[in-house]
């Protein structure tokens, strides 16, 4: 993310350490508000007038003051190693915990003045609104750093009865000052906020248009979940490291817009479920549910494909729609997102021309021969495979993953397709179908030749691309957006 940036402002080692060198004396009356060592904790006012001295001298109108500011930006792993390089008072084996956190501590506040200074700028057009928002991103993820490790006990983030005993603690708790901890996350998730803001119309800004679909993708990523999607939301609260917290509402919500307005647009549908999932014993839930209503599909499947049991298949089709129901109403409309539910709610309509035309059955056979009635149900397949194809690129997803999103996606739709032709097909139709020749669809699954799967196949196919090209009725939603029509936010 950042390597696009630094390309716009090439800066030699020299001139680095120059810069540096004239940086110096201003982080150290910076980072001075930060106990390096056990003793009295700083007030909050005391930090605060640190962070605000340190902001005024950022936004100093002087080039060499203006070249600090770009290299604090642009460079923000060069605070940590210059602040490994400084020293922090910590000398002994059993103190390096502390030694660690006292230079994130820094970090924080130092990320937390660069913030204040190109925030507060008028600069509406001009450099410091290029560089708004790497600021904050550096922001956010130095300040959201150590919650991403909370109740895990392996990491020097969190404090267990070791760290207790040393005397370390909990490092959210005196950040900004004594007992800050709710200050933190309350800095956190503002920066949570400010950084998607920027994401959410990164074509917008001309550092963050030049990265590649990747690297959104992975910011997005770190927006959201806590060490990645199997991890689960990540969670910004006021608690102690090692204390379980569960999402709240706006932590929910985070994780709620990332996956709604970025990632099933490129049709990354699959990491719904670990979003779901606020505990061990949920995510269990959760599964199991999954694992259900797969199973249904498959059964189906093999039922109607394998064994010729069409009308019995049709209870396990039935089944796979009840398991997904009952997982929307206890699970929400993240864990609905999973199974882009708009797929086969668009594919019922291709029912409509199946049901009205009572004789198009009755010819459909297939010969394993390339025909027409073998070729139609590939070309239906073909196109809709086709056109979601096309959407994932102008969804911005790479060249070669269009690919193989778009084939998911299609192998979604297919198998919903297939369940929705079967229920149509084998219990509906029957009932609404005209007879012709005495004979009506229900005759159909007796017969013994492969007029039925030719008609299932068939069905489906056609079933699917009614889904898909469905999709240019709708206005301005994706093909995996979810079954909602109407949102209370505010545009920003």
């Amino acid at each position: 993310m950042l390597s696009n940036a630094r390309r716009l402002s090439p800066t030699g080692p020299s001139t680095l350490d120059r810069i540096w060198k004239e940086l110096t004396p201003h982080l150290e009356r910076l980072w001075a508000s930060v106990p390096v060592s056990p003793g009295p904790l700083p007030e909050a006012d005391s930090v605060e007038e640190a962070i605000e001295r340190f902001s005024k001298h950022l936004a100093a109108r002087d080039e060499r003051v203006r070249r600090q500011l770009r290299f604090l930006v642009l460079c923000p792993h060069e605070i940590l190693t210059r602040s490994l390089g400084s020293g922090t008072g910590h000398t002994s084996p059993a103190s390096d915990e502390a030694a660690l956190r006292v230079h994130w501590v820094r970090a924080c506040v130092t990320v937390e003045a660069v913030w204040r200074c190109v925030d507060s700028a008028a600069d509406a057009y001009g450099e410091l609104a290029r560089l708004r928002p790497l600021a904050a991103r550096n922001r956010f993820l130095v300040l959201a750093e150590p919650m991403r490790y909370r109740t895990d006990f392996t990491s020097p983030w969190v404090p267990g009865r070791a760290s207790v005993s040393r005397g370390t603690g909990d490092p959210t708790k005196h950040v900004f000052g004594t007992n800050t901890r709710q200050l933190l996350a309350d800095r956190a998730r503002a920066a949570r906020r400010d950084w998607y803001a920027y994401l959410s119309a990164y074509q917008s800004h001309p550092l963050l248009a030049q990265a590649e679909f990747r690297r959104i993708e992975d910011e997005l990523r770190e927006l959201c979940t806590a060490r990645g999607y199997c991890t689960g939301p990540l969670v910004l609260s006021p608690l102690s490291l090692d204390k379980d917290a569960r999402p709240d509402g706006e932590d929910e919500d985070v994780a709620w817009e990332v996956l709604q307005n970025h990632l099933l647009p490129r049709f990354r549908f699959l990491e719904a479920a670990p979003l779901t999932a606020r505990t061990t014993a949920r995510r269990c839930y959760v599964y199991s549910v999954s694992v259900l209503a797969c199973g249904c599909v498959l059964g189906a499947v093999v039922a109607a494909l394998f064994f010729g049991s069409y009308q019995f298949a049709a209870i396990p089709a039935a089944l796979c729609y009840a398991s997904i129901g009952f997982g929307t109403a206890v699970f929400g409309r993240a864990w609905a997102a999973l199974w882009l539910l708009r797929l086969p709610a668009a594919a019922t309509l291709g029912m409509v021309p199946l049901i009205a035309f009572p004789d198009w059955w009755q010819r459909i056979r297939f010969d394993w021969q390339i025909g027409p009635m073998e070729l139609a149900p590939l070309l239906l397949l073909g196109v809709s495979y086709g056109y979601l194809v096309i959407e994932a690129r102008n969804h911005d997803v790479g060249r070669w993953r269009a690919f193989g999103r778009a084939a998911a996606v299609t192998a979604v739709g297919a198998l919903h397709a297939f369940l929705v032709a079967l229920l149509g097909l084998t219990v509906i139709a029957p009932v609404f179908g005209e007879k012709t020749s005495n004979t009506t669809i229900a005759s159909l699954w007796t017969a013994s030749d492969n007029a039925p799967v030719a008609a299932l196949v068939t069905a489906a196919a056609l079933c699917l691309a009614i889904g898909v090209f469905s999709q240019i009725l709708w206005d301005e939603r994706p093909i995996t957006a979810p079954l909602a029509h109407t949102h209370w936010r505010g545009k920003h």
